[in-house]
């Protein structure tokens, strides 16, 4: 079961593999090691060859030492700035139409998995919010990264969740075109918060891996083609500080779940930390095939600025409001428009359903909305690569028939 997902699990914690090509290396099957031949071939490919006669713990720990060095792993609902955003460069050469490549990617998968953040961290900008609470991406956004003659574009999709929990059927509307946007893709990223799955196996994200199988059986009947899926595990940060038991649990999940579907690769990941996306990113690229680019050379998306300040205003409020508050918040852009000396000014309302609700938001004497303001002008300021100015006010929804 390893054979397909043991050499991305080897070249993303082990240094020193090479090579574009899927190679098979099965972590289960240990007297492989206690042959000389097979012991001096994977040293070859970077697996270390002290590996012979160890347990699985052994086996883990080694492969975990040769990984670079970890800082302190982190929560995604910490304050971290995951990437450093590049932003739009006008001046980046075009390439003529018919030497162009493109692959179109659907990131699918369970509910705040880290889609958003490992969407944002391969395009290299803010193109959707990241939050710890659920389902903050509610409408697909758009974002692309070029090099050379390839691009890749990025279809970032609503977390898919169990109808049970469902807050209301506008949101069950938008969760159920995760599939449909999947569908117009030419590979999907299946996205898992690994790190939950090892310390305290949730259900519904199997159930999630047998629908994805069952939705690609279903389109390959109707056309013939089976879409390609990866599965990416991400936040494997998190699961090496649970010690060994979680380490071997999330082995355990990956063959779990490459039992479930028939994934072309497996990648362990920490979009937050950047470990494990070069080889994933070098993958994409390879994927490439001839085709028109749908963004323009150096476009990192075709959101334009205002839609992305309401992205990152979006994600202070999931950091900065608990329970049901910030799913009741809706971010309007007002105007945007830049100033004499360079700098942009955004204007933005926040709007809530009652004047309960925008106390909270507001906070005592301002203070949860100023802290808001000030965490975003922040992120803006080096997304934008310019001074930005931000004016948000929270209104209260008007009822109908109120004038």
């Amino acid at each position: 079961m390893l054979a397909k997902m043991g050499f991305t699990l080897c070249s993303a914690l082990a240094t020193g593999v090479g090579g574009s090509r899927p190679r098979v290396c099965s972590l289960t099957n240990l007297k492989d090691f206690a042959n000389n031949r097979a012991d001096v071939s994977w040293a070859g490919r970077g697996l270390p060859h002290s590996c012979r006669h160890t347990t699985p713990q052994q086996l883990l720990q080694r492969v975990y030492s040769s990984f670079p060095a970890w800082d302190d792993a982190v929560d995604e609902d910490e304050h971290v700035t995951e990437y450093v955003p590049e932003p739009y460069n006008p001046d980046t050469p075009a390439v003529p139409t018919e030497q162009q490549q493109l692959l179109q990617v659907g990131v699918v998968g369970a509910p705040n998995a880290g889609k958003s953040t490992l969407t944002n961290a391969l395009v290299g900008t803010k193109v959707s919010a990241v939050s710890p609470k659920t389902n903050t991406t509610n409408v697909p956004m758009l974002g692309a990264w070029t090099e050379g003659a390839k691009q890749i574009v990025l279809f970032d999709t609503p977390g898919v969740v169990s109808p049970k929990q469902y807050r209301n059927a506008a949101q069950a509307t938008r969760v159920s075109s995760a599939w449909g946007t999947a569908s117009d893709c030419d590979i999907l990223l299946f996205i898992v918060d690994v790190h939950r799955q090892a310390v305290q196996q949730d259900p519904r994200v199997t159930q999630l891996v047998k629908d994805l199988s069952q939705s690609i059986q279903a389109a390959a009947d109707d056309t013939g083609e089976s879409m390609p899926a990866l599965l990416v595990l991400n936040k494997v940060d998190l699961v090496k500080k649970e010690g060994a038991s979680a380490q071997q649990q999330m082995v355990r999940v990956a063959e779990q779940f490459n039992g479930l579907h028939n994934f072309e690769q497996t990648f362990w990941v920490s979009a937050l930390r950047d470990q494990g996306m070069a080889k994933l990113k070098d993958f994409l690229r390879d994927r490439t095939t001839p085709g028109e680019w749908l963004m323009d050379a150096g476009q990192k998306t075709d959101r334009p600025p205002e839609q992305i300040v309401r992205e990152v205003v979006r994600e202070k409020l999931y950091r900065n409001l608990h329970q049901e508050v910030p799913y009741n918040a809706r971010v309007m852009p007002v105007s945007f428009k830049t100033l004499n000396d360079g700098s942009w000014r955004f204007e933005q309302n926040i709007v809530v359903p009652t004047n309960h609700v925008k106390a909270m938001v507001v906070g005592r004497q301002g203070a949860v909305i100023g802290q808001i303001g000030k965490l975003a002008r922040l992120e803006l300021d080096v997304i934008f690569q310019k001074t930005t100015h931000l004016v948000l006010q929270v209104k209260v929804e008007k009822k109908h028939g109120q004038s």
